[in-house]
């Protein structure tokens, strides 16, 4: 049977498995929803940026898909992630002094410098807490402000916007002891000449599945294995439009084949006793940023990084650039000039003339929700279509998960629940104007969080 819980009168900003970050009369901070308890985690930080943080200065809120994590991103660019599924760390009380959570948290910063994006935390960032009166290694140093982003179990991909360039994407790894100013990577940038490519094509929406970063653009659909350390943007056209990428070379899709078995293989850590050597002394065999893969500074660190070394030497590559692998073309007729100027697409805004909303994954596959038909992903694209109807379900929106897809056809109507074959689920009622926050999934168990409380039930 279903079960509702009704939470304690409060503004939910992120939901998560167990609790919510929220606002109650005025104060910011973390509702459990099987007790209704309230604990005052910013009040009662240790940090100066936290317990200073306002919610009118929240831009940006999420949890992992595991709903046990969340960041929050504020208008002066500081990040600050909390973990609640941990044994050890900053014990909080209830308001009602009755209960108890433990959590670590941690803020963070991306700065750009000297034409760059810094890789480790660095003293401009610190000085917000411990009044750091220098900056290094620069003077000129900027905080941007992340206006996209997600949260995996160890790190966020965040979307920035250095001065006088396009977006970029940036990966931020919080769980890396990196708080001692040592020059440990925790960010690294996405600003190769392929990932180039993908920023001209205009980022509209970004997603995570199981550490695989999903982007939608104009033209394409990108996945990004995270797990390696220097990503490679993969490239899959889209239904055709009237702005469309074609490829042009079946050596990319040999290079696909290879770089995603590649990737599955996981990193082989033969690391040797650590020695007394100063590892100063030893030149780095990589690039920094390669080493967003450690969790801490190891005392055998040129051995690591011979490891990701020799790792990187198995990784398939192309021969070209990945612009030269596809074309976009924009078909409209000769006359209809204002038609093709409406088409064009920037990097950091959708174009109204662009049918493609947003991208979400699941085990079966991909789902691209469009201005019209439902999209399914598996080996190509195709529609989704009702099975009981055979007609293509038309969503203004969506919710995939691994056990059902939730579409909502009209402000008019309830959400409807289909399996990933098209066949109608008999679900609850859930109106329309339900604002959903999250859906968690456990053996068929749904959880489903929204502006009232936590709905429950199972399949």
């Amino acid at each position: 049977m279903p079960y509702y819980h009704i939470m304690s009168k409060c503004d939910i900003l992120s939901g998560g498995k167990e609790n919510a970050l929220v606002l109650r009369d005025g104060q910011l901070g973390l509702l459990v929803y099987k007790t209704n308890s309230f604990f005052a985690i910013f009040d009662e930080s240790l940090d100066p940026q936290i317990y200073q943080t306002t919610a009118k200065s929240i831009i940006l809120s999420t949890y992992n898909s595991c709903g046990t994590r969340f960041v929050i991103v504020t208008n002066t660019g500081l990040l600050i992630f909390f973990c609640f599924d941990v044994k050890f760390g900053h014990v909080f009380t209830s308001e009602s002094k009755t209960e108890t959570i433990t959590a670590i948290y941690k803020t963070m910063r991306v700065v750009f410098s000297d034409g760059k994006i810094l890789t480790s935390r660095c003293a401009l960032e610190d000085q917000y807490s411990h009044s750091v009166k220098e900056c290094v290694p620069s003077q000129t140093g900027i905080i941007l402000v992340p206006f996209d982003i997600v949260l995996c179990d160890h790190f966020a991909i965040v979307r920035v916007q250095p001065p006088e360039s396009s977006s970029c994407l940036v990966r931020v790894v919080f769980d890396a002891v990196d708080t001692k100013l040592d020059g440990l990577p925790t960010r690294q940038a996405l600003r190769s000449v392929d990932w180039q490519f993908v920023y001209d094509q205009g980022i509209l929406h970004m997603s995570l599945f199981k550490g695989i970063l999903l982007l939608l653009t104009h033209t394409c659909m990108v996945e990004c294995w995270l797990i390696d350390h220097d990503p490679v943007p993969l490239i899959t056209p889209l239904p055709e439009d009237r702005v469309h990428m074609t490829l042009n070379s079946n050596d990319y899709l040999n290079f696909d084949h290879s770089y995603r078995t590649y990737c599955q293989i996981p990193i082989d850590w033969k690391l040797p006793e650590p020695d007394n050597d100063d590892d100063n002394k030893t030149s780095l065999l990589v690039p920094p940023e390669w080493e967003v893969v450690l969790s801490t500074r190891p005392n055998a660190r040129a051995s690591v990084q011979q490891t990701i070394h020799e790792r990187h030497k198995s990784r398939p590559s192309l021969n070209s650039p990945l612009a030269t692998y596809f074309n976009v073309q924009i078909d409209v007729s000769s006359e209809d000039e204002t038609t093709a100027q409406a088409l064009h697409f920037s990097d950091t805004s959708p174009n109204a003339a662009c049918p493609w909303r947003e991208l979400q994954a699941c085990d079966d596959g991909v789902y691209l929700l469009t201005s019209n038909e439902l999209f399914f992903f598996r080996s190509s694209w195709t529609a989704f279509v009702d099975k009981k109807t055979n007609l293509p379900i038309y969503a203004k929106h969506m919710i995939v998960v691994s056990g059902l897809v939730l579409v909502l056809v009209g402000d008019d109507n309830v959400w409807t629940g289909y399996d990933h074959t098209g066949n109608k689920l008999v679900i609850p009622t859930i109106n329309a104007d339900a604002q959903i926050f999250a859906i968690y999934e456990d053996n068929n168990n749904y959880e489903l969080i929204n502006a009232d409380g936590v709905f429950r039930w199972n399949t």
